[in-house]
This record gives C-alpha cells, structure tokens and sequence, in this order.
C-alpha cells in the first residue's frame, strides 16, 4: 500500500464489507478517516465502532455520517 499516513480519505459506503475495511485498512496506515452510508443502521455496527476506536489508538482522526 502507498504510504498514507498523515493523508484524508473519504470513503463513501463506509459502514459495510468493502468500505469498512478500507476504512479500517488506511486508519492502520495513519490516515485520516471520513465515511458515511446511506444506510444509518451500518454505521451503527460494531465494525465501524472498531473503525472509530482504531482510529483513536493510532493517533489519527476518524468521522462517520450516516
């Protein structure tokens, strides 16, 4: 993967399968994290709650809209 540390990405469909683990793939490679899912109960998941917590423990910024 390309270095994205200190980089923003915004993933749309965020709360499921391919953009959540996007999210959770660039958030482990220090990126800056944006998602939103036109479906508010994805976002609600416990995976994009990992996602949110990931984010915090690498030091780097994670928001999420549903």
């Amino acid at each position: 993967m390309k270095d994205f540390a200190g980089r923003v990405a915004v993933i749309t469909g965020g709360g499921t399968d391919m953009g959540r683990e996007l999210a959770r793939q660039l958030v482990a490679e220090g990126c800056n994290v944006a998602m939103c899912d036109v479906f508010a109960q994805a976002m609600l998941g416990p995976g994009v709650s990992h996602t949110a917590y990931s984010a915090a423990k690498f030091a780097v910024k994670g928001f999420a809209l549903a």
